[in-house]
């Protein structure tokens, strides 16, 4: 770390541990009065009558007298521990040309406060907080439950959120990971991270002639894709999906927080409609085709949505190319009842033994 003001004397001769003096300047602190006991600092050791000089950084130790351990990364002794003569040196704090490329030394700090309310502390401390400034931490035991703020050192807790502006999902921040921020403006941080990642979940091979294919929405993702390839009923029927806040134990029979899905069909007679079921139903599958389809969860749109579904678009045709169907549920803001499992099904039949569905989620 790098502190200002920081300025002493060692009299340590040889490669060994600095004992530190104290200030000799009324205007200069120590070590330990600018640093902290145990905190990780950047150093200039000079002693000009013997032409010796080092850079480093070390641990700063308070005791009588306080010591600065010795890590070295340039020196007059061809870059390695300089075994210093006898006599007074000047010692201070100083930045090196390697922590300003690579990053400054010290801890990255472990995240306290709640899951919820993350609270980090430096050594030294923040004092001030300007956009662009940025850091990292090691978020806590637990992975964050909704809405984030982040209290750096004494500072007030501000509202992070996501690199895009948006605010992060439960799960977003997990347990022991390592997040990166950057002040955005004076009130508000965002994440470090890219606007979108990607990540293969699972996937189901149909085999068997099941009546349904049943995944897990797991938490920290803010949309999933299901790539549904080669799935066939074993009798006319429609394709649509469930959605449960539950596990599984119910199923859901009215809109829902993941609200907002869409499907590219390639199957002649898909349409939308009931926000039960996000089925097609205004024409079945017949069992010599198949469904090759994209359907998409992200969370309901803020304000008023549609209480039931709409399409886009000219209609649908048994001949013609491929559709967008987009569909809108009944709930417009995100409510801790979250959908964590989905179901796709054949309605009222089971799925050929062939075909399979890939999910996919969306940071």
């Amino acid at each position: 770390m790098l502190q200002s003001g920081i300025e002493t004397t060692t009299t340590t001769s040889g490669t060994g541990t600095f004992d530190l003096s104290a200030p000799t300047d009324p205007l200069r602190v120590g070590f330990v009065s600018g640093i902290g006991s145990g905190g990780s600092v950047f150093y200039r050791c000079e002693f000009q009558s013997a032409g010796q000089w080092e850079e480093g950084y070390g641990t700063v130790t308070a005791g009588s007298p306080e010591t600065l351990t010795r890590n070295v990364v340039r020196s007059s002794n061809s870059n390695a521990l300089v075994n210093f003569s006898a006599g007074t040196k000047r010692i201070y704090c100083s930045m090196s040309s390697e922590g300003a490329r690579f990053g400054m030394v010290g801890a990255v700090p472990v995240a306290t406060g709640t899951a919820n309310a993350i609270a980090i502390a430096h050594t030294p401390p923040m004092r001030v907080l300007r956009p662009g400034m940025s850091g990292r931490f090691v978020a806590g035991s637990s992975s964050n439950t909704g809405d984030v703020t982040l209290a750096i050192d004494s500072l007030s807790a501000l509202t992070l959120r996501r690199a895009d502006g948006t605010q992060i999902g439960p799960g977003f921040i997990r347990a022991g990971s390592v997040i990166n921020w950057y002040a955005h403006t004076a009130t508000e941080i965002r994440l470090n991270e890219p606007i979108s990642a990607i990540e293969r979940l699972s996937e189901v091979v149909i085999s068997g002639t099941p009546t349904y294919a049943e995944f897990v929405l797991p938490p920290g993702f803010n949309t999933f894709k299901f790539d549904v390839a080669g799935v066939s009923p074993t009798a006319a029927a429609v394709f649509g999906f469930h959605l449960s806040v539950d596990g599984g134990s119910s199923w859901l029979t009215s809109g829902t927080e993941y609200g907002v899905g869409y499907m590219f069909n390639r199957t002649p007679g898909f349409d939308v409609a009931t926000t039960a079921s996000f089925a097609s139903i205004s024409t079945a599958i017949s069992s010599t085709g198949f469904m090759r389809s994209t359907v998409e969860l992200t969370p309901a749109p803020g304000g008023s949505a549609p209480s039931s579904f709409t399409s886009t678009g000219a209609g649908l045709s048994n001949t013609g190319p491929a559709h967008e169907i987009w569909t809108y549920g009944g709930v417009s803001t995100q409510t801790a009842t979250r959908p964590n499992r989905i179901r796709f099904f054949a309605n009222a039949t089971t799925f050929r033994n062939f075909g399979r569905i890939t999910q996919m989620g969306i940071r």
